[in-house]
């Protein structure tokens, strides 16, 4: 990690600025229709001016979803990743926080994601029958796609239309960390091609796994 490289809950990127701006006033809570319960700090003045209780955003039960959160302190998504180990290298310094899992979106989803110097939000990838879009909100990571390299910066966003056969993804090359808004929809079957690495996605039953392109395994 390149000196410099400061925590994404950092007060000094300037892109959770723009992410607090309505929620400063809530920061360590998370409401929950009616009701709320403190996540850290005692923030009795906005308690009482709002007059509602509170409660945890990462409760199961649907009945207790959150109305919203602070993005920045939902958890970033910690399961290991689906790619063969060898290719874990290259997105060791992505984070994601899943926004859409913690609302208990099912038609699409949301992630922050995080990007440390050298990270690539995801091998080089194009999908059968899913829709993406990126937005970036900090830092100035490189898209990759069929029709070449890209630096992108904030404010700037890339959508990629499913079936269309254009590989994609972003990587970030400067000494700065990068944030931004991944966006996609989850259509069932999807599939996805790789044409730079010497990997297939499989899915059975549901479940995806992944084989070299001539079938054996990893």
């Amino acid at each position: 990690m390149a000196s410099g490289w400061t925590s994404p809950t950092s007060s000094s990127w300037p892109l959770f600025s723009a992410l607090q701006a309505r929620c400063d006033a809530y920061q360590g809570y998370v409401v929950i229709g009616e009701t709320r319960a403190p996540a850290s700090n005692d923030h009795t003045s906005v308690a009482t001016r709002r007059g509602r209780p509170y409660a945890s955003p990462m409760a199961n039960d649907s009945t207790t979803r959150p109305t919203f959160v602070h993005a920045a302190e939902v958890p970033p998504h910690q399961a290991a990743s689906l790619y063969p180990r060898v290719f874990w290298p290259r997105i060791a310094g992505r984070a994601r926080r899943r926004l859409g899992n913690v609302f208990g979106l099912t038609n699409f989803g949301v992630n922050l994601t995080t990007m440390e110097p050298g990270a690539e939000t995801a091998l080089r990838h194009a999908h059968s029958l899913q829709d993406e879009l990126v937005y970036v909100l900090s830092g100035t990571p490189t898209l990759v796609t069929n029709d070449g390299e890209f630096e992108l910066g904030p404010g700037d966003c890339a959508g990629f239309k499913a079936g269309t056969g254009n590989a994609h993804h972003l990587v970030n090359r400067t000494e700065a960390g990068v944030v931004l808004l991944e966006i996609g929809d989850r259509t069932k079957g999807c599939v996805a091609e790789y044409p730079d690495d010497d990997v297939r996605m499989q899915i059975d039953g549901g479940v995806i796994s992944f084989t070299k392109k001539d079938g054996s395994a990893y």
